[in-house]
């Protein structure tokens, strides 16, 4: 005879915490990106981004005031009288439909990044440094622009670059001139690589491309459209891990789907029935996405951001 479900509030609760502090360490991390580098895209772009995380966010709140709050044991109830395939198909449904959306979200705006670039106008700006911060010999600035547009009307953006102060074989000069300068101008490089840690404040003046339609999402002159930094692709990365969450989640849901409707082969018979997988899955993809932003988020920090 299988066991009743029991409860496991400490647990539930403990395992929520932890999500929602791995969360909370991501988006410390990544606090300059979410308040500096959105207003690069459309504003309802930057929103419709966070759709997937508001929803997991709901769900695993759900999940911990229902099973860690109010006690009631994982995978009992009304939830364990559900017929398995509505179960099946509304977990499904959740957990693919929030994936596509953040593929779709992310993937837009890295092409419209691509657009952008292409149809991107010159422009001359004075710049000023405005963050520093490095790791392993490597400097990162990063520098306010104010420019004037095709139409006279003066434009802000942010924008960074990378230097290595200390000469290499590949860098023989002790930098990385990636900062074009501007006919009559001196070069940025020299006065970054001189005032080392207290480059805050240093201004330059700085030849850039922006894009005419949205002149906050600007570029280094001569810069590529992704600005020659692989951390812009750090949420595709995140998504394969919800998309692997996501493929574990409906194989654990299909397979309490089956047992609910009376057609497993070896009934589950532990105090933990499939139900209990099938509610607590749809949260993964949160999970992993807390897991993966506080883990780059960390590395972001250690850059001295």
């Amino acid at each position: 005879m299988r066991a009743e479900p029991r409860s496991a509030a400490p647990l539930v609760l403990l395992a929520c915490g932890a999500i929602l502090a791995l969360l909370a360490v991501g988006v410390w991390g990544f606090w300059v990106i979410l308040t500096e580098d959105w207003p690069r895209a459309e504003p309802w772009r930057a929103w419709l981004s966070l759709t997937g995380e508001v929803c997991g966010l709901l769900g695993l709140l759900a999940f911990g005031w229902r099973h860690g709050v109010r006690g009631v044991p994982v995978g009992g109830g009304r939830f364990a009288e559900t017929g398995g395939r509505a179960l099946f198909w509304a977990g499904a449904v959740a957990l693919v439909g929030g994936l596509l959306g953040d593929l779709a979200v992310t993937g837009s705006t890295l092409l419209e990044e691509r657009r952008a670039h292409a149809r991107a106008l010159p422009a001359e700006a004075d710049a000023v440094v405005t963050r520093t911060g490095g790791i392993s010999g490597v400097r990162y600035y990063r520098f306010r622009v104010t420019f004037p547009d095709a139409a006279g009307a003066v434009q802000t953006g942010l924008l960074d670059s990378v230097f290595r102060p200390v000469p290499t074989d590949d860098h023989p000069a002790g930098f990385d001139p990636r900062l074009p300068a501007v006919a009559g101008a001196p070069p940025a490089g020299p006065a970054l690589r001189a005032a080392g840690d207290g480059a805050v404040g240093v201004r330059f003046r700085l030849p850039v491309r922006y894009d005419p339609q949205r002149p906050t999402r600007c570029w280094v002159a001569g810069e590529g459209w992704d600005r020659g930094n692989a951390g812009h692709h750090v949420f595709l990365i995140v998504h394969l891990f919800q998309a692997i969450a996501v493929a574990m989640a409906v194989g654990a849901l299909w397979n309490a789907a089956v047992t609910l409707d009376g057609r497993a082969k070896q009934p589950w018979t532990g105090a933990w029935p499939p139900a209990a997988v099938a509610a607590a899955l749809p949260a993964l993809p949160l999970a992993m996405e807390a897991f993966v932003l506080a883990l780059f988020g960390m590395l972001w920090r250690l850059r001295g951001f």
